[in-house]
């Protein structure tokens, strides 16, 4: 019997728990959103052959907004490694968190406002990071006027 592969590296084990939290909006909506390992959909043919479609990892959003009977439905997803890098996810998680925690989760009227404030979260992640790259890149300019005299005087 062959054993079958991991389905997901050893080192993001830590990552494959599934997270959930949910919160109401201001106008009495649920809004949940669930971390963790998802895989595309089979086609005939993996099924036919077998073939596990690999897993990634993502953000969900559901909420009963637009829905008669209110009923969460699937209304975005934020993938790793497409809308945000693997290496964020729990930093962008903590800040969802934070969010829908806090008192400011009844300025949000409607799901369209809360999936802004998540996106310019991530944008922000992306853009410290082009930041940094940037700092990385002129340090050995900022190492070299550092070690000039006259920069002391």
């Amino acid at each position: 019997m062959q054993n079958d592969p991991e389905p997901y590296p050893r080192h993001l084990d830590m990552l494959a728990v599934r997270k959930l939290i949910s919160c109401e909006l201001a106008n009495g909506h649920t809004v949940k959103f669930e971390w963790g390992p998802w895989a595309l959909p089979r086609t005939i043919e993996d099924w036919a052959n077998s073939v596990r479609p690999d897993p990634y990892f993502a953000i969900r959003v559901y909420c009963t907004e637009n829905t008669i009977p209110k009923r969460l439905v699937l209304a975005d997803e934020f993938r790793a490694d497409v809308d945000f890098d693997l290496v964020h996810a729990g930093e962008l998680w903590r800040g969802i968190v934070a969010i829908l925690n806090s008192r400011s989760i009844v300025d949000y009227d409607w799901l369209d406002d809360l999936i802004h404030e998540i996106t310019e979260m991530i944008c922000g992640l992306c853009l410290h990071e082009a930041d940094l790259c940037e700092h990385l890149a002129n340090l050995p300019y900022l190492m070299l006027q550092l070690t000039r005299q006259e920069s002391f005087d």
